[in-house]
This record gives C-alpha cells, sequence and structure tokens, in this order.
C-alpha cells in the first residue's frame, strides 16, 4: 500500500507508452499483488480461499483503490477515474479468485 502511495504522489511516471489502455493493465497487475497479499493475510497458505473472502479480497482492494483515486485527484498532473479503480478491483478479484478453493468449485 505505501508503494501504491508513493507511486500515485508522483506528478508523472516514466512509462513508455506502448499501446492504448496499458496504465488499465498497471493498475490491475499492481492491485493483484495487493490483492495476493490481502488474501495471504485472510488464510495464510491454509487451502484456498471461500467465495466469501474472495469477495471480502476484492472489496477491501476496491476500497483501498478508491482512497487512492480520490488521493490522486489531489497530485498535480493526476488525476482520478472510475476506469482505474475498476481496473484495481479486477486486479484483487483475478488475484482472490486465482487462490481460491478449488474443492468447493
Amino acid at each position: 500500500m505505501a508503494l501504491l502511495f508513493y507511486l500515485s504522489s508522483q506528478t508523472s511516471l516514466p512509462v513508455p507508452g506502448l499501446f492504448s489502455g496499458q496504465d488499465k493493465i498497471i493498475h490491475a497487475v499492481f492491485y493483484a499483488v495487493l490483492g495476493f497479499f490481502i488474501a495471504r493475510g485472510l488464510s495464510p497458505w491454509q487451502g484456498g480461499l471461500s467465495w466469501t473472502q474472495i469477495g471480502v479480497v476484492t472489496l477491501l482492494v476496491a476500497l483501498y483503490g478508491a482512497s487512492d483515486e480520490f488521493h490522486q485527484s489531489f497530485v498535480a498532473g493526476r488525476s482520478s477515474s472510475g476506469a482505474d479503480l475498476i481496473a484495481d478491483a479486477l486486479g484483487g478479484f483475478v488475484a482472490a479468485y486465482m487462490l481460491r478453493d478449488r474443492r468447493t468449485t
């Protein structure tokens, strides 16, 4: 979370523009890492996550993403975006889903 906060505090980031929408993929990847760490905190190596835990991880990642987007709205040269928030939540969901308990699916 500290790294995400630091990065969102920068007025610009040195990321080469390779293709349209790459910022959404970057958001999803960084927030998937956050989702992984939250998921491991909820279920530390004791099997997979339940659907309830997947929902909790997704909600927590989305809430942090919303606070980060709010924070970015105060940084010069940055703006908040609903599409970024969706990418954040999707990244958290994908990470949690990959750690699901496969015995119940």
